[in-house]
């Protein structure tokens, strides 16, 4: 395409990206992520059944402002750590108060 001059403009980047570790974890990241979109967010997950450790790659690839993983203690306490991939700071945030938290940043 570099030879006719012709340019696709960039994707959106996702607000946030997140992962859970196993079956359940993931059910609930699909929630989240459903919830999220039907708000407005640009939210992304794993599909795939990849590691964590791919996970988080795939979410640095994509250009995620923000990643949460979800585990087992994520899923009884009901609070993600969400990181903020821009200055690899991370905040404990309710999953009910998520939308909150992005939208005000």
């Amino acid at each position: 395409m570099d030879n006719t001059g012709v340019t696709f403009p960039e994707g959106q980047k996702p607000d946030i990206y997140i992962g859970g570790m196993d079956g359940q974890s993931r059910a609930v990241a699909f929630k989240l992520i459903n919830e999220l979109r039907l708000k407005g967010v640009a939210a992304e997950g794993d599909l795939m059944g990849r590691s964590v450790k791919a996970q988080l790659k795939y979410a640095d690839k994509t250009g995620a402002k923000m990643v949460a993983i979800i585990g087992e203690t994520e899923l009884s306490s009901g609070v993600l750590n969400v990181k903020n991939m821009a200055d690899g700071t991370t905040v404990a945030v309710k999953a009910d108060e998520l939308y909150s938290y992005i939208a005000a940043k």
